[in-house]
């Protein structure tokens, strides 16, 4: 029935059916064994993985689903991150491409050129905030905030890191970097709300990167130290001091 559910044409029907979907995951979590067996938690990352979000209202939906299952996942997230994780960040920003940052070939520009290839979390501006409240949760959970900006935030907070800190930082940096770009040139920076969340983030990049820095470089730590240059040279290049583009970078 659910099934069904999420192929009506009726976008009530489908918004129904990804709240009914986290009333699934709600009694799957019950048991840890249960949600983390591999064949349940395909199963609930089924629906959520295909194009079947054409309008804002159910990929609202779908994203909030998704974010609530990575929070039911709790401690066992950052061991599905490639299966549950990735996926979302991808839905939220594209970042399709591992060299998305050199190339410039943004989400945000498909969008403005009306390519259907857009990802739904960067066509629909409703989502923007939303995107990048979850990537700023998923870069900061772990992190000392002590001295970072006060970011409060209208999503469920992570109970545990996503991320292995520092090093988990590192092996996805490309996919990350890429989402950090697409979610801070997204946010508009005349919002105070907006503004503190592009510099959190940011934040919690330097902050990773501190970590990763303290102990022993390796060839991937130089290779993201180069893609955090990339980073800012690319959010540099569509703001100069004194816009209000530049309160991100040059905060």
């Amino acid at each position: 029935v659910v099934e069904k559910a999420f192929k009506s044409q009726q976008s009530s029907i489908r918004i129904d059916a990804f709240l009914c979907w986290q009333a699934l995951m709600d009694n799957f979590s019950l048991n840890e064994q249960v949600i983390t067996n591999p064949k349940r938690l395909k199963l609930l990352i089924a629906p959520l993985k295909v194009n079947n979000a054409k309008s804002e209202d159910i990929a609202t939906a779908k994203l909030q689903a998704w974010w609530h299952l990575v929070v039911k996942l709790d401690n066992n997230a950052q061991a599905n991150f490639d299966l549950v994780i990735a996926p979302l960040l991808r839905f939220c920003f594209g970042a399709g491409s591992s060299s998305g940052i050199a190339s410039g070939l943004s989400e945000q520009y498909l969008m403005k050129a009306g390519a259907t290839s857009a990802s739904p979390g960067r066509k629909f501006v409703g989502l923007h905030l939303l995107c990048a409240e979850i990537l700023a949760q998923i870069i900061s959970k772990g992190l000392d905030l002590d001295d970072f900006m006060i970011c409060n935030m209208g999503i469920k907070s992570l109970c545990a890191p996503v991320l292995n800190i520092g090093q988990g930082f590192v092996h996805s940096h490309q996919l990350l970097f890429t989402c950090i770009k697409e979610a801070i040139t997204s946010l508009n920076p005349n919002d105070r709300k907006h503004q503190v969340l592009g510099v959190f983030i940011l934040q919690c990049v330097l902050g990773q990167l501190k970590i990763v820095l303290s102990s022993e470089a390796k060839p991937d730590t130089v290779e993201t130290v180069k893609a955090l240059f990339m980073l800012i040279s690319a959010l540099e290049s569509q703001c100069r001091p004194g816009d209000s583009q530049s309160l991100f970078v040059y905060k």
